[in-house]
């Protein structure tokens, strides 16, 4: 059995900001999270990261974001609060941007 390639990125954290340098042949990963953090920054600032800079023709393409502020909620419990909290922002983020906006 081969495990193949299970990262898409490497993550690069520092107090302010997140730097992701993708691995070559992604598949477009890179532009398409480039895309979805600019159109979010537009249509709903403050739900996502901010997007500060990106080198998207680069041999391993990078994507600079802010850090969003909080706790990380890996392994810890969904309780009703959190999950209600994760419905409400998912809802939004999907709501956020109009079709027409949206590239083909």
């Amino acid at each position: 059995m081969t495990s193949g390639r299970w990262s898409t990125h490497d993550v690069e954290l520092t107090a302010d900001r997140v730097t992701k340098r993708f691995t070559p042949g992604n598949d477009g990963r890179a532009e398409r999270e480039w895309r979805a953090l600019t159109l979010l920054s537009a249509h709903a600032p403050g739900l996502a990261p901010e997007p500060l800079a990106s080198d998207l023709a680069a041999d391993r393409p990078v994507v600079v974001m802010t850090r969003l502020a909080g706790t990380p909620l890996r392994g810890a419990a969904l309780d009703g609060a959190r999950l209600d909290a994760l419905a409400r922002t998912v809802t939004a983020l999907h709501a956020a941007v109009p079709p027409e906006a949206v590239p083909p």
